[in-house]
């Protein structure tokens, strides 16, 4: 019986809003109101699906290069496009476009039975994804775009150095 008073309570406050829609709609200003926002709502939706696609042709195209997030080599990312798999451990719904070109690619080969999305794996293990690609624009930008393999040894000779630094700063506060 509880379930017959809460589907007439929405569709009676449906049925009440829609009349006070259709009232307010009279109003020239209300009326333009609602086609602006109808506007920006599809503008928003329009912009959203671009970033989408846009990041799905970036990670398509992409030869990827990926670290890791710890020793277990679960958790990787692309150090080029920013694919990565940490986009499994979350609800669709809270993705931004951009994860959800990564959570589409990943499924794409999941679907296709393919384990391993192609690409180098280093072995290279960082918690800070962020320092990671900013390490690999910073040498691309200096030496250029190298060979996988070149990069990785790059990549993880600066990053060694980088925490390094890191270590020796903490020690002495």
């Amino acid at each position: 019986m509880k379930d017959n008073n809460v589907i007439t309570y929405y569709r009676l406050a449906i049925e009440h809003l829609e009349k006070e829609i259709k009232e307010l709609a009279t109003d020239e200003k209300v009326r333009r109101y609602l086609a602006a926002r109808g506007k920006l709502a599809m503008l928003y939706n329009e912009q959203e699906n671009y970033e989408e696609y846009s990041k799905k042709c970036e990670i398509n195209s992409c030869r990827h290069l990926f670290t890791y997030k710890d020793k277990r080599h679960k958790n990787f990312t692309c150090v080029r496009c920013g694919l990565s798999n940490g986009v499994l451990r979350r609800r669709e719904t809270d993705l931004l476009p951009r994860d959800r070109a990564s959570l589409s690619y990943i499924l794409d080969y999941r679907r296709l039975k393919i384990k391993k999305i192609p690409g180098t794996y280093t072995n290279i293990i960082c918690e800070n994804l962020g320092l990671v690609r900013e390490t690999y624009l910073d040498i691309k930008e200096a030496l250029g775009e190298l060979p996988d393999e070149e990069m990785a040894k790059c990549l993880k000779k600066t990053l060694k150095i980088a925490n390094k630094t890191i270590e020796n700063r903490i020690s002495k506060n």
